[in-house]
């Protein structure tokens, strides 16, 4: 079957740094032009930093029927002939999900220690997303259609 990387979209990367780029800039101003030392530039330039190390981490793979999700904080692995249904989720629907992101893809399994996967979908490309529901759709996946 298809062997496949996903990594997030540049357009993430530009967002983080539009936001934050002014703020680093600013802090450096301030810091040339009171002479106060290198120090509070440290705190944005930091945040800018690790903000892109978060989208960094990022990566969806299939290899070997086998799908892994990989963020900053972990990775979730899952047999993709396992996989018994994927639907589309957004918002809060379970207690469980206030801490996982707003819009997800939600791989349900009935073996496994976890019965799902949820990936974080704003963080990638509508095409590769759609590249990863048709190499579902190849191992017999049904994709649920839900809010």
């Amino acid at each position: 079957m298809d062997e496949i990387e996903i990594r997030a979209t540049t357009f993430g990367y530009v967002i983080v740094g539009v936001i934050l780029g002014p703020l680093v800039l600013l802090y450096g101003y301030n810091v040339l032009s009171h002479r106060t030392g290198l120090l509070p530039l440290l705190y944005p330039a930091t945040l800018l930093i690790l903000a892109w190390l978060w989208l960094s981490a990022f990566r969806i793979q299939v290899r070997g029927g086998r799908l892994i999700y990989r963020t900053l904080f972990g990775r979730a692995q899952i047999s993709l002939s396992g996989v018994t249904s994927a639907a589309f989720e957004s918002g809060v629907q379970r207690r469980s999900d206030v801490l996982r992101s707003w819009r997800r893809l939600r791989l349900s399994s009935v073996n496994g220690l976890h019965s799902s996967v949820f990936i974080n979908t704003t963080v990638f490309k509508r095409a590769d997303i759609l590249r990863l529901l048709s190499i579902l759709e190849a191992y017999n996946v049904k994709l649920k259609r839900s809010v």
